[in-house]
């Protein structure tokens, strides 16, 4: 199987700029949003580390009300943001964890940035492509 196989549609959901209310992303915006792509039979959704308040979103919106096997996530760790050692990227990983509650990433990439990526991280699977690319599930 290639990479980006079990995407149906064409389609991602991209959780960068969501709609917001008084400067905060406004779930009940954002709900009928991600319930729309999913009717219309797509399935890839897209966040990163760096999107501020995207991946708590994403756990309201869609984590928490579809089976994780409804779903593709891809979640990105942020090199040039907080992220000097082999640890910080390691913690980039489990705070996109924490924040999205979603167990595990189908994808799991390096956000391009403002300088070249020196860590990663994640460890490939035995499926992925490399070490800045994971074909997932990508587990803890």
């Amino acid at each position: 199987m290639g990479c980006f196989d079990d995407v149906t549609g064409k389609l991602g959901f991209g959780l960068m700029r969501l709609p917001k209310t008084e400067g905060a992303i406004d779930i009940d915006q954002v709900i009928p949003m991600v319930d729309a792509f999913l009717a219309a039979g797509f399935n890839y959704f897209d966040t990163a580390w760096a999107y501020v308040g995207s991946e708590e979103a994403t756990r309201k919106a869609l984590v928490e009300r579809y089976p994780r096997d409804r779903f593709l996530l891809a979640t990105k760790a942020a090199p040039w943001n907080q992220c000097e050692t082999k640890e910080d990227a390691h913690r980039q990983f489990e705070d996109s964890l924490e924040r999205t509650q979603a167990g595990y990433f189908d994808y799991y990439r390096a956000h391009p940035g403002i300088r070249p990526v020196r860590y990663v991280g994640v460890r490939p699977t035995e499926e992925g492509s490399g070490p800045h690319q994971a074909s997932g599930p990508v587990y803890p």
